[in-house]
C-alpha cells in the first residue's frame, strides 16, 4: 500500500495571515455574435439544454479554467475546457469558431486598439 507524501512547511501556517492581493487579475469571457448566447445566465442555459457541446477556450489560465468550471458545477453543468498556449492561438479558434467562448485576460482583448487607453481596466488598477 503506498502512503500520501508528507508535507513539511518551512513556516508556521497558524501564523500566516491573508492581507491582500498586489495584483488584480480581471478575466473576460468573449463569444462570437452569431452565438445564441450574449450573457452568462444564457450561457449557463444553453449548455444546460446542449450538453457536451459548449468548448470553452482558455489562454493559458489554469486559474481562468478553474474560476469557470467551479462556476459551472455551481451552476450544475459542465463545458469543454480546452487549454491554449497563450491568448493568441485562442482567439483565433474563437475567430474561427472551433470553440464557442473563449476565456482571456484583458490585456488579450482581440481588438484592443495598440498604444490606445485601457477603457476596459477599473480605475486604479493600472
Amino acid at each position: 500500500m503506498r502512503s500520501s507524501p508528507r508535507i513539511f512547511w518551512a513556516y508556521d501556517m497558524d501564523k500566516i495571515a491573508f492581507v491582500g492581493a498586489y495584483m488584480p487579475h480581471d478575466r473576460l469571457l468573449l463569444t462570437r455574435p452569431d452565438k445564441p448566447y450574449k450573457t452568462w445566465q444564457e450561457l449557463v442555459e444553453y449548455a444546460r439544454t446542449h450538453p457536451g457541446e459548449v468548448a470553452i477556450g482558455h489562454g493559458a489560465s489554469q486559474e481562468g479554467l478553474e474560476v469557470v468550471k467551479a462556476a459551472g458545477i455551481k451552476e450544475g453543468v459542465s463545458f469543454n475546457q480546452v487549454m491554449y498556449k497563450s491568448g493568441g492561438p485562442a482567439s483565433a479558434d474563437l475567430l474561427g469558431d472551433h470553440i464557442d467562448v473563449c476565456d482571456l485576460g484583458t490585456g488579450r482583448l482581440p481588438g484592443r486598439p495598440q498604444g490606445g487607453p485601457d477603457h476596459h481596466r477599473q480605475p486604479g488598477h493600472g
